[in-house]
């Protein structure tokens, strides 16, 4: 039985996009956006729940969205590789329903899978030339990814595991926002007001402090939940950029 998270999983990063020419250089926000929301999904069991009646379907839009951007050869390799093995499991079941063979494979096969096709891909967009397209292509990608994370990942890794594991995570995203707030201000002002003031919320400086000394509090995440649950919503109904 799906979860009322899974529904709304899915609603924010369920993709369908039509095939279109390789090559094409143009910056577009929602391309790069949902391309970071991929590098995350794909590695939640509650990603693939959500969208286990058309996974396939999904997926093979994510893939369109990859070659539409130019995502290298062995990026595209490691994603299929996950694809074919993701395929394969029963997602319209609990995980507690599975069997321990399924189960095996989800921690063997499909998290390693994950892990080298996202580092693949953070790779190479954090590695393009400091230009001012590249610095585009760079921002709306975190922003996609790191809101991801701090809407849906952080939170249920909490109930999992505590707040205390999840601070090195916490920090990686805040110290993500402080660069969108700070250092892209030709980004921010491509956001309409309410997403950037989100940006905001979640780069504050007390935020960074409070992570940089393990101070950070239930409160504070739920806090920067909220805002990225904002951008989620904004980007999934087009309306992140005026």
């Amino acid at each position: 039985m799906r979860t009322p998270y899974c529904l709304s999983y899915s609603l924010l990063c369920a993709i369908a996009i039509p095939l279109t020419a390789s090559g094409q250089q143009t910056v577009d926000p929602y391309d790069w956006f949902k391309l970071g929301q991929t590098a995350q999904a794909l590695s939640s069991l509650d990603y693939y729940r959500s969208l286990s009646d058309w996974l396939q379907d999904d997926l093979k839009g994510r893939e369109a969205l990859m070659k539409k951007l130019d995502v290298p050869a062995d990026g595209l390799s490691a994603f299929n590789t996950l694809a074919q093995t993701v395929t394969a499991l029963p997602f319209s079941k609990d995980f507690d329903q599975w069997t321990e063979a399924e189960k095996h494979k989800w921690k063997t096969e499909v998290l390693p899978a994950a892990e080298k096709f996202v580092g693949g891909l953070n790779q190479w967009v954090e590695n393009k030339p400091l230009e001012t397209e590249p610095q585009k292509m760079l921002f709306f990608y975190l922003l996609g990814r790191r809101s991801v994370e701090l809407a849906k990942t952080v939170p249920t890794d909490i109930k999992i595991d505590g707040l205390a594991k999840e601070i090195p995570k916490i920090k990686f995203c805040v110290r993500d926002f402080v660069w969108m707030k700070h250092e892209r201000n030709d980004c921010m002002a491509m956001l309409v007001p309410e997403a950037r003031e989100a940006v905001t919320t979640i780069g504050d400086n007390q935020i960074m402090r409070a992570v940089n000394e393990n101070a950070i509090t239930q409160a504070d995440v739920d806090k920067m939940a909220t805002a990225a649950g904002t951008i989620l919503d904004l980007g999934s109904h087009n309306k992140l950029v005026q």
